[in-house]
C-alpha cells in the first residue's frame, strides 16, 4: 500500500489545511479490464467449504453468528461462524476459498460474537456472548481458549440470563471503546427481568455496569445493538433492538450526552413496537442525516431522519417492509450491491422461533431491495439469489477483489450461503475503513453521500471498520472527508477510484 498525506482540519472549510502523520494508506487500484454492465452473482458456499449447523428446527437457537476480519494479518478478511449447539468453525481465506478449522471444542452456548483486539497485541481476538460469556485469544491467527469474561450478572443463581452481543461504541468519548450488552429474558419465567450493561475495561478488569442504561429499555428482551452519533453532537448514541415488543417494550435510541444514556421513546419516533431482531444504519436518502433499519415481525421497519433530528416511518412508502407470511426479520443490512451510489436494502428473513409458541416451519426466499430514487423493489430473483431457507444473520464483504459487495448469509438447518459477484462492474466503488464511531463523506460524480463506520452488521453480524460506496459512473472522488470520533476532520481531494484507503486512530 502507498501513504497518503491527508489534510488535518479544525473545520470543514479550513483554507490552510495542516499536515499530519502519514499513517493513512492509499490501496492499489483495483482495475475492472473486463467490466459486466450489471451485478450477478453466484452461490459458492459449498466449493469454499462452509458447513452446515447442527441445528433440529425443534431445538435451535437464535444462531448462526457472523463475524468478519483478517484475523492473520494476510490483508484477507476472515470469517468465524458460530453455532450455538456446536459445529463453530473459523473460516481462513486465501482469496479463492476457505482453509477451515473446527473451532466447536472451544464454543460453549455461545453466539453474538465480535473480532476484537482483547489483548492489545495488535490482532483479533474473539468475543463471545451467550449464556457464558468468554474470549478465545488470537495467537498467529490461530484460536485458543482466552480469559472468561465475568459471570452475567443476576439476582439468583441459575437464572437464564444471556448475553445476545457486545455492540462496541464510545460512551464517554476518552477514545476507549465500551460495549453494549443486550441481555434476555429469562425464558422459563418471562416475570424475571435482566437489565442490559456495558462491558467496560479489557484483559484482566473487565466489568459490567448494570447502572447505565435506563430500566425503562433495559428490562425488556434486548436482541441487539448499534452505536452511532444520531444527533451529530460527537457523542456516540445507541439504538437498542428489543423482542416481544408489543408485550415488553419497543425498541428505540438512547442519547447519549456525557457517557449518560437517555431514552427518546416518546420524542425521537423511532420507536419500533414489534417484535425486533436487529438494525444496521446509513443515509439511505442523501441528505447526510442518519436513517435507521430495523429487522422485525410483522414488518421491517425503515426510519428516514429529518430536518429537526426526528425521524418518520417510511417503510410502506418506500416498500422497504415487506416480509412473508409465518416468518419474521433477522438479519437485516444496507447494501450498494450495484455501486450505483444509492443504497440497497438485504432483508435475511425466517421462521418466528419462540420456545413457548408452536409457530409454523417456514421457507422463504432471500430477498434484496434494490434502490431506485427512493423506491426500493425486490431485484433477488433477477441477481441469482435464489436460494430459500429459515435465513438469520448477513454480511456484505467482497471476498473476491473485484470491488462488488458478497453477500454472506447464515440459516438455521443448512450451510451459510455465499454469493459471490460474477464480475467487476462499470460502476465505480471506494471503501474506506477507519476508526469505529468515524464519519465519512464522499464526494463524487456530483453526488454526497455519507455513511457511520460501525462493526455491527444487523442481527448477529459483525464486521471489520469499513464502509463501501458505489460511485456510479465516477472514476475520482472530488473530496474525501473522515470526521473522527475525537472531532478531528481528515480530508483529501482527487483520489482515484476502484481501492481502499485506510484511517488510523
Amino acid at each position: 500500500m502507498l501513504s497518503l498525506l491527508l489534510a488535518c482540519e479544525t473545520e470543514p472549510d479550513a483554507s490552510v489545511p495542516l499536515h499530519v502523520d502519514d499513517g493513512v494508506e492509499l490501496g492499489e487500484v483495483l482495475a475492472c479490464a473486463d467490466p459486466a454492465p450489471a451485478t450477478t452473482y453466484t452461490e459458492v458456499g459449498e466449493s469454499w467449504g462452509l458447513q452446515a449447523p447442527l441445528n433440529r428446527f425443534d431445538q435451535h437457537e437464535e444462531s448462526p453468528s457472523i463475524a468478519t476480519g483478517d484475523i492473520d494479518g494476510d490483508g484477507l478478511d476472515d470469517v468465524v461462524i458460530v453455532n450455538s449447539n456446536g459445529n463453530s468453525h473459523q473460516y481462513r481465506s486465501t482469496g479463492a476459498g476457505f482453509e477451515v478449522v473446527d473451532i466447536s471444542k472451544l464454543i460453549t452456548s455461545n453466539l453474538g460474537i465480535l473480532l476484537f483486539d482483547t489483548d492489545g497485541d495488535g490482532d483479533l481476538d474473539l468475543m463471545l456472548g451467550g449464556a457464558t460469556p468468554r474470549t478465545l485469544t488470537n495467537t498467529a491467527g490461530t484460536f485458543s481458549a482466552g480469559p472468561a469474561l465475568p459471570v452475567l450478572p443476576a439476582e439468583t443463581v441459575g437464572e437464564n440470563v444471556m448475553a445476545h452481543e457486545f455492540a462496541p461504541g464510545d460512551l464517554d468519548g476518552d477514545g476507549v471503546l465500551e460495549f453494549y450488552v443486550p441481555s434476555t429474558y429469562n425464558f422459563d419465567d418471562f416475570e424475571v427481568q435482566f437489565n442490559d450493561m456495558i462491558l467496560k475495561g479489557g484483559e484482566d478488569v473487565w466489568q459490567y455496569d448494570v447502572d447505565t442504561v435506563p430500566p425503562a429499555v433495559g428490562e425488556r428482551h434486548g436482541m441487539d445493538a448499534l452505536w452511532f452519533d444520531a444527533d451529530a453532537d460527537g457523542d456516540q448514541d445507541v439504538y437498542v433492538v428489543n423482542d416481544f415488543g408489543m408485550l415488553q417494550g419497543s425498541s428505540t435510541l438512547l442519547r447519549n450526552d456525557g457517557g449518560v444514556l437517555t431514552s427518546l421513546e416518546e420524542s425521537c419516533y423511532c420507536a419500533a413496537l414489534f417484535n425486533a431482531k436487529g438494525v444496521d444504519v446509513d443515509d439511505f436518502d442523501g441528505d447526510g442525516r442518519v436513517d435507521i433499519y430495523v429487522s422485525a415481525n410483522p414488518f421491517n421497519t425503515l426510519f428516514q431522519q429529518l430536518a429537526d433530528g426526528t425521524f418518520v416511518d417510511v417503510s410502506t412508502s418506500v416498500n422497504a417492509w415487506a416480509v412473508d407470511a409465518d416468518a419474521t426479520g433477522w438479519g437485516g443490512i444496507f447494501v450498494d450491491f450495484d455501486n450505483d451510489g444509492q443504497r440497497d436494502l438485504f432483508p435475511a428473513q425466517g421462521d418466528r422461533w419462540n420456545p413457548a409458541v408452536d409457530h409454523p416451519r417456514v421457507t422463504v426466499p432471500m430477498k434484496l431491495l434494490r434502490q431506485d430514487g427512493g423506491w426500493f423493489s425486490d431485484v433477488a430473483g433477477d441477481l441469482g439469489l435464489s436460494a430459500t431457507g429459515s435465513f438469520r444473520a448477513v454480511s456484505a464483504l467482497d471476498l473476491n477483489a473485484d470491488g462488488v459487495e458478497d453477500l454472506l448469509i447464515t440459516q438455521i438447518e443448512d450451510r451459510p450461503q455465499l454469493y459471490l459477484s460474477d464480475s467487476c462492474t462499470e460502476a465505480g466503488w471506494l471503501e474506506v475503513e477507519a476508526p469505529i464511531g468515524s464519519r465519512v463523506q464522499v464526494e463524487a460524480g456530483g453526488r454526497t453521500q455519507t455513511n457511520w463506520v460501525k462493526t455491527d452488521a444487523g442481527y448477529q453480524s459483525h464486521r471489520a471498520p469499513r464502509v463501501h460506496f458505489g460511485l456510479g459512473e465516477a472514476e475520482t472522488i472530488d473530496r474525501l472527508t473522515v470526521t473522527l470520533p475525537d472531532g478531528r476532520a481528515l480530508a483529501a481531494t482527487g483520489i482515484e477510484a476502484r481501492r481502499r484507503v485506510v484511517v488510523p486512530g
